[in-house]
């Protein structure tokens, strides 16, 4: 019997083609790791572009020599991955590793820190074990995007080591020093364009422009320099909106690798998997991060952040992608640590084939992926897989491969921990292997079964070579089964009927795990089969979008909306456990990306995981500029929902002065003709209150202002050539009598406003002797000192 063996905690698994088996080590069957003379870590390359950090840097290798904490914060795109691959590259000891942790499960991330400090082939030491392996390790890590869920369990793991990590909200642990990273300086921002387009800069002043109105962002500016036509830089008006102009440029392997990047959830591809599903890939995905649409990580490329909206990949494309994957996983060659690294991309796939009509296609590529995932030993990474792969055979209604993924997901929530989620998958696999006439596949399940209920002997199941292929499914399709009425229950062996059972939808086999059952498909109807119920907690899920129609897990609660969804579903999370959440959309063209609020993830992020230890809120939308106060609403949701405390504030605008004024920036409009008085009566300033909106804490809008029109006709004698009409603005970041006006929302501004009155309040004039008065009342409304006259 061949297949390959490996360890986790106190059980030894024998991961084989047709469905893995598993057993009970005893005592003196266990052999302790081997601690590694060097740490083997890997030091990333360099950011494409690397300025004005160098003192970032130096704090960042400072804590690392120092076997501190630190943790650099800051909005997406500002560069907070760059400066953390440019410290780990100056650390100059052995003792670094280099970790991305964009979507791992914590338990995985662990793993590759035991990995790179101790020499155990096949092992994954149990969480007991792995803490006092790693309690005096000398180790030092550099870890890019930490969930905030996870860092305390990641710090408590190594105590000696020093840590600096990334992340998009705050860590809540006392040792810990915060750097908030914020945009780059006016001249390390301009030698960034200049850089990218070759020192053709062009005008200095718009250079300048254009950083104002990205706010220093790196990621920003590149995009900025990839939209500037003949060295010229686009007007600042038009940075923010600069994404789908770049990507009406892009050639066909560009759009086809920004599309598989694109997919929910997809994560991370290196170049060589690149080139093998599109033609010089890897190339392709060079040019996206030299545009500002892709990131080049450690693990491979990803999608930017912001609002990139990839193209719909074609039902066709998706199909050939699945498999050429399928055949990729299968590759003689192919090493488990490859199907890890790449285990957001499979399950991503195998989610958008089930969803283009190609289910079948989709869980035919998880039952492919799935041995080379388990022997990783990556238990998070092989979850993802086989959750999507169970979905998608759901869906087709291929009962063999549904089967075999349940099999196999019971076994990883046994080596998890996770007892009563195994004994439901365990015991629906055993039904439907029972169903299928195989007796083989009921075996397996039955001894793993065994295994969790008293434990087995593994004396037959030593670790030898490679895990054999996948077995081809056998050609046949299972007609669905017959429709069975509801009092025609399917019955016990007692011969009464089955408690809780609920008629067949007819469209295939359903298994739902939740609540102390596993209901399992029989004759006609579902079976439940009890099992011990785990604590769970309530995690409460909203959906708030206007541009797509959604299906939401767990029990929903939705209001009417044209073309949209603004649902809540309450669903179940066993306390203390990942448990992955996805909303499933029905995408119209050109809308693809969604974004996770209140996530282990942190906010903004693709995938959701939750963690529970109580009720949580988790938000969804997509990044469409139609979402713009749905995205300011999840926001706030989930932080109120966390901490009890207002994550977002009112922003008022005012716009007094007595010319023609439009406000742009906003996600309200703002404009008045001359001598216009304002629809909306304000008791402080008579007229020009241009309107409210909501802003999120960390978030900024950056407001500019066009002023135009006749003189006013208390001045029609006047030559309008004479009359300054340049904007100033009141109450902004950059202090009152700004030419400019960047508007950053803190919880100090939030907490000392007055009761229902705004937190902040950007006041628009003009430097025209007509608008004094106008100045006076901006300044009375941010409590700027009145203008000198």
């Amino acid at each position: 019997m061949k297949g390959v063996g490996v360890v986790v905690g106190e059980y030894l698994v024998r991961v084989k083609g047709e469905g893995s088996r598993v057993g009970v080590l005893g005592e003196g069957e266990r052999s302790g790791p081997r601690e590694r003379a060097v740490v083997e870590g890997v030091v990333p390359k360099g950011a494409l572009l690397f300025l004005g950090r160098d003192a970032e840097a130096g704090q960042v290798v400072r804590g690392l020599e120092g076997g501190r904490r630190v943790q650099v914060t800051g909005v997406a795109g500002v560069g907070k991955s760059a400066l953390l691959r440019r410290g780990a590259g100056l650390y100059r000891r052995k003792d670094l590793v280099f970790l991305e942790a964009g979507g791992k499960e914590t338990g995985d991330l662990l793993q590759d820190v035991f990995e790179a400090c101790f020499y155990a082939e096949g092992y994954r030491p149990g969480e007991a074990e792995l803490r006092r392996l790693l309690a005096e390790a000398p180790v030092r890590l550099v870890i890019d995007d930490l969930a905030a869920a996870a860092v305390d369990r990641v710090l408590d793991a190594v105590p000696r080591g020093g840590v600096v990590f990334s992340g998009a909200s705050r860590a809540d642990h006392g040792d810990v020093q915060v750097l908030d990273l914020g945009g780059l300086g006016r001249d390390p921002a301009i030698a960034l364009l200049a850089a990218v387009l070759g020192g053709e800069l062009g005008e200095r002043s718009r250079a300048e422009a254009v950083w104002n109105a990205t706010g220093g962002e790196p990621l920003g500016l590149l995009r900025a320099a990839a939209g500037a036509i003949g060295g010229e830089l686009p007007p600042p008006g038009r940075v923010a909106d600069l994404v789908p102009t770049l990507i009406a440029t892009l050639d066909e392997a560009a759009l086809r690798v920004l599309a598989l990047l694109g997919l929910p959830g997809c994560g991370a591809v290196r170049p060589s998997l690149l080139d093998d599903l599109v033609p010089m890939g890897g190339a392709a995905a060079e040019r996206l991060a030299r545009m500002g649409l892709a990131v080049e990580t450690v693990d491979g490329h990803r999608i930017a952040a912001g609002p990139v909206t990839a193209p719909n990949p074609a039902a066709a494309e998706i199909r050939a992608t699945a498999r050429v994957l399928r055949a990729w996983a299968l590759a003689p060659d192919r090493t488990p640590e490859e199907i890890a690294a790449h285990a957001d991309l499979l399950a991503a796939v195998t989610a958008a084939a089930s969803r283009t009509g190609d289910a079948e296609s989709g869980g035919l590529l998880a039952r492919a992926a799935s041995p080379g995932a388990a022997t990783s030993l990556r238990l998070g990474a092989w979850g993802r897989i086989l959750e999507q792969g169970k979905a998608a055979a759901e869906r087709a209604g291929d009962r063999r491969t549904l089967a075999y993924l349940l099999h196999e997901d019971g076994v990883r929530l046994l080596l998890a921990g996770r007892r009563a989620a195994s004994a439901s998958a365990l015991a629906a696999a055993a039904v439907l292997w029972r169903e299928l006439g195989d007796p083989a596949g009921a075996v397996r399940t039955e001894e793993a079964r065994e295994v969790l209920r008293h434990g087995a002997s593994v004396a037959d199941l030593q670790p030898v070579g490679r895990p054999e292929p996948v077995p081809e499914p056998r050609a046949e399709r299972s007609a669905p089964e017959p429709h069975t009425p509801a009092h025609a229950a399917p019955r016990s062996g007692g011969g009464s009927r089955a408690k809780h059972a609920v008629p067949s939808t007819g469209r295939g086999f359903r298994f739902v795990v939740g609540g102390g059952l596993a209901l399992a498909a029989v004759a006609g109807g579902y079976a439940a089969v009890a099992v011990a119920a785990s604590d769970t907690v309530a995690v409460k899920l909203a959906v708030r979008t206007a541009v797509l129609s959604a299906e939401l897990p767990g029990d929903a609660t939705c209001d009417a909306a044209a073309g949209g969804t603004d649902c809540t579903s309450v669903i179940r999370a066993e306390k203390g456990e990942p448990r992955l959440v996805v909303v499933r959309p029905a995408l119209p063209s050109g809308v693809v990306d969604l974004r996770y609020w209140g996530c282990d993830e942190g906010p903004e992020s693709r995938t959701c995981t939750v963690t529970a230890e109580a009720e949580r809120t988790v938000c969804a939308t997509t990044v469409s500029p139609r979402d713009a106060d749905a995205r300011a609403e999840c926001a706030a949701l989930t932080e109120e929902a966390a901490t009890g405390r207002p994550a977002s504030g009112v922003v008022s605008l005012a716009a007094p002065t007595q010319w023609k004024v439009s406000v742009e920036g906003a996600p309200v409009a703002c404009a008045h003709g001359t001598d216009e008085i304002g629809s909306a009566f304000d008791p402080i300033t008579g007229k020009r209150r241009c309107g409210e909106f909501r802003l999120t804490v960390g978030r900024r809008v950056t407001l500019t202002a066009v002023i135009g029109g006749q003189v006013p006709a208390k001045g029609r004698f006047v030559d309008p050539a004479t009359v300054d009409r340049t904007p100033v603005w009141y109450g902004c970041d950059e202090g009152p009598e700004a030419a400019a006006c960047t508007l950053t929302m803190t919880r100090d501004l939030i907490e000392t406003a007055r009761e229902g009155g705004p937190a902040a309040v950007a006041c628009v004039a003009t430097r025209s002797a007509f608008d004094f008065g106008a100045r006076t009342i901006c300044a009375d409304l941010t409590g700027a000192p009145h203008p000198a006259e």
